[in-house]
């Protein structure tokens, strides 16, 4: 009996829990503000505020089920939905602005450094084009952006640098094509 009830099969009360999570998650996020890059770039250490948290009620389903009986498998697809706790945040806003390091741009440099040192030259040269006036090693930004609507990424260059940084854009679970060569990076995926 206990294990019928366990199997995942249409009908059964453990498939619909499993399926869609029927209580809303706790999910809280702290971000770590530079207070003072002017100085950090003349050589001095960074000054850090932790602020937070920022609360949001997430919501986790399955969906795009596909049931294969024979091999008592099921396969989906993760559908995670966040909604600002504004009671839980308190006097935060989703809307207030954070200075963090770019986690784009050192993300890349780390990746690129770690597999293939010998094109940082290129992604040197793309940087400035890729990000134009928004290109530092800091970020100023809104909460909202960063996490979730995403920060936009300008590809439509003609440059070959920064179309071979762009190319890898592509299929990354960060990265969304607003349009045709605009991407949106955030770091928990757009909503």
């Amino acid at each position: 009996m206990v294990k019928l009830q366990k199997a995942l099969k249409p009908g059964n009360e453990m498939r619909d829990f499993y399926l869609k999570l029927p209580i809303q998650l706790d999910f809280r996020v702290y971000l770590f503000n530079v207070t003072n890059p002017e100085e950090v770039r003349e050589g001095r250490k960074p000054i850090l505020q932790e602020v937070g948290p920022f609360c949001y009620d997430a919501y986790k389903e399955k969906i795009n089920i596909e049931e294969d009986n024979k091999l008592d498998t099921l396969t989906y697809s993760p559908y995670e939905t966040y909604f600002f706790n504004q009671t839980r945040s308190g006097q935060l806003s989703p809307d207030d602005y954070v200075t963090i390091i770019n986690p784009l741009i050192v993300g890349i440099i780390n990746a690129v450094a770690d597999q293939k040192p010998q094109f940082l030259s290129t992604v040197n040269k793309a940087f400035p084009i890729i990000f134009k006036e928004s290109y530092d090693i800091y970020l100023t930004v809104r909460v909202r952006d960063i996490l979730f609507d995403g920060v936009t990424i300008d590809c439509r260059v003609k440059d070959f640098s920064a179309t071979a940084v762009c190319s890898q854009f592509k299929g990354q679970p960060v990265m969304v094509e607003a349009e045709k060569n605009v991407y949106l990076f955030s770091l928990f995926g757009t909503v």
